[in-house]
């Protein structure tokens, strides 16, 4: 594509942002829609824990895109500070993976058993003696843990922010507005329809609408099924000192550069409500007490809900769409997205810019349900 041609992002959240930043970045002119903020849906309000072994990625499941995004994280932290001014309060943490019954402990050190050969992470277990001394406060019926060396620990409403910023610096227009439909001529996008009445032109576009991805099924003419998936967190304060690793368990806990302690999440089909509920609260605490009682003394500060795009698979969604010539997809990373979003958005750029990419999405593609 020649460096003048323009191209619409449609959605401003991580995939959005991410997108445009490396578009942008090799020059070309992007213009990137979103109706609300920036980040104001589940990019604002993730976990913010990155890698390539544990959490929702599963041995031999996407594997190679979460390792290849973990790297792109570990660079673009100090890029987009660089770039934008904005410090996405990066940094590096060892995650324990907890067994609190023991049924969960075979299944766990064969995770590991895996981790530890087909990844460059210092991957071990500790004892139930081991792991509090690591960290006392642990609740004392634990059995062992898996131990990961290091995962990534961010903000993710800064970093969605920083990637704009970035690209604004590198020639990116953000604009906001609805979008209703597209112009198109035989197999091409021509244009992006706005609910104000003005048709925006473009050589390309990308649809990067997160939970409302479902609306683009008209707009493009195949299926796209993608939900939202609500999820709730709890934050709370008066934690000391510092719980320094990420655990994981029943219940995700970070403590945040900011000093409030995350307790995540929750995993509700729900439509489109964004609702906080006491019922998601208590479960969240109770879980979290479950793992470390000290959080008993803690204050409760905060409660969030927001929605991923969730696809049937619960894999995410990234490549060309099919039957069309210019029209291309990112979306539905569903706990994944903010993980795995700098790879796939370098693929749709490569493949917007060359028609080719060398990260590994060959099974992500929309045609999976569109045969």
């Amino acid at each position: 594509m020649p460096r003048a041609s323009d191209v619409v992002v449609v959605g401003g959240g991580v995939a959005g942002c991410a997108t445009a930043y490396y578009l942008a970045r090799e020059g070309v002119r992007v213009t990137l829609i979103e109706r609300e903020s920036l980040g104001h849906g589940a990019s604002g309000f993730s976990l913010g824990r990155v890698d390539g072994v544990a959490g929702d990625i599963k041995p031999g499941d996407m594997e190679a895109l979460a390792a290849r995004s973990f790297e792109m994280h570990l660079e673009l932290w100090p890029t987009l500070r660089g770039e934008s001014g904005v410090d996405v309060q990066g940094k590096l943490v060892t995650s324990l993976e907890l067994c609190m019954t023991d049924d969960e402990v075979p299944v766990r050190k064969k995770e590991m058993e895996h981790w530890s050969k087909a990844r460059g992470y210092k991957v071990y277990w500790l004892s139930r003696e081991e792991l509090l001394k690591l960290e006392p406060r642990i609740n004392p019926d634990v059995r062992g843990a898996g131990v990961i060396d290091y995962v990534g620990a961010f903000d993710s409403y800064r970093f969605t922010v920083a990637l704009a910023q970035s690209a604004e610096r590198h020639g990116l227009t953000v604009r906001n507005g609805n979008v209703r439909g597209l112009a198109r001529r035989g197999g091409r996008v021509t244009g992006v329809r706005l609910e104000s009445g003005e048709t925006l032109p473009c050589g390309a576009v990308v649809i990067a609408t997160g939970p409302w991805a479902g609306e683009a099924s008209e707009w493009l003419g195949v299926k796209v099924p993608v939900v939202p998936s609500k999820g709730q967190i709890v934050y709370l304060e008066g934690v000391e000192p510092p719980i320094v690793p990420h655990i994981h368990g029943p219940i995700s806990i970070l403590h945040k550069m900011d000093g409030r302690v995350c307790l995540a999440a929750t995993r509700e089909l729900k439509g489109f409500d964004t609702t906080t509920t006491p019922e998601a609260r208590d479960e969240l605490v109770a879980k979290g007490l479950q793992v470390m009682p000290c959080l008993e003394s803690a204050r409760f500060v905060l409660q969030t809900a927001c929605l991923r795009p969730l696809a049937p698979d619960e894999k995410p969604i990234v490549g060309p769409v099919p039957g069309w010539e210019n029209a291309y997809f990112i979306g539905a990373g569903y706990s994944k997205g903010v993980m795995v979003a700098p790879a796939m958005a370098r693929a749709v750029a490569d493949l917007v810019l060359k028609g080719v990419t060398d990260m590994p999405i060959e099974d992500l593609s929309l045609a999976r349900f569109n045969p």
